[in-house]
């Protein structure tokens, strides 16, 4: 036998293997979990702000949830207990991590499992009330940001710079993403990251003037 021959057939069998495994993926775990309608902490759709995952959602309806994606889906069951949470899908997959949540936000940390596709890091509650979540004063402590200050406060904005750049408008945060708004053009768009504790939010570029607009970690005042 040649060794083309070998190397064919070793890749038919592997593959084999790989359809086996696939087929193999238990359900028993998730048949085990009894389905309840009880809402949970968790309760709602919570959107991942990065643009690069595709906008990854997850649905929580009682202890049911939905994950959703640009070019699919897919569904389950979960358990949690002492900030640790566990998706169980239909077809036999699941993955375990750690969680964090507090007043509209929760992080997930990266875990283990074999999911088809997930994103971790922070989410974001998608609510009507999301501006409020980060009200208040936060100014950027680089000295290269020139003291650059965000007031935000129900939906208005105001920032400043010890360089005398000053600019004020409208905001709209939904689902981790922050857009400023000054007479009624777009000026700038960050991802909005907000630490668990309050105390300080992190803002990502997008798209917009970036030499006036910084990014970067800004602290509360």
């Amino acid at each position: 036998m040649t060794k083309k021959k070998l190397i064919g057939l070793g890749f038919i069998f592997l593959g084999i293997l790989v359809l086996i495994g696939c087929a193999s993926l238990s359900t028993e775990e998730f048949d085990a979990i009894q389905e309840s309608s009880t809402p949970t902490i968790f309760e709602g759709t919570w959107i991942h702000p990065n643009p690069e995952s595709r906008n990854f959602a997850i649905v929580f309806l009682g202890n049911s949830f939905s994950n959703t994606w640009d070019e699919g889906n897919s569904h389950g069951r979960f358990t949690y207990e002492n900030n640790h949470i566990t998706f169980f899908t239909y077809d036999g997959r699941k993955w375990s991590t750690t969680y964090n949540i507090n007043d509209g936000q929760i992080r997930f940390e990266q875990g283990s499992g074999n999911l088809r596709y997930y994103w971790y890091g922070n989410f974001w509650l998608l609510d009507l009330n999301q501006n409020m979540r980060i009200n208040g004063t936060w100014r950027h402590p680089n000295p290269l940001a020139q003291g650059a200050t965000f007031t935000f406060t129900d939906g208005q904005f105001i920032y400043s710079r010890e360089d005398g750049v000053n600019e004020s408008g409208e905001y709209n945060l939904n689902a981790g993403r922050l857009t400023l708004i000054v007479s009624g053009e777009v000026v700038k768009e960050y991802v909005c990251y907000r630490a668990l504790d309050g105390s300080q939010i992190e803002l990502a570029n997008i798209s917009g003037d970036g030499t006036k607009f910084f990014q970067g970690l800004f602290n509360k005042q």
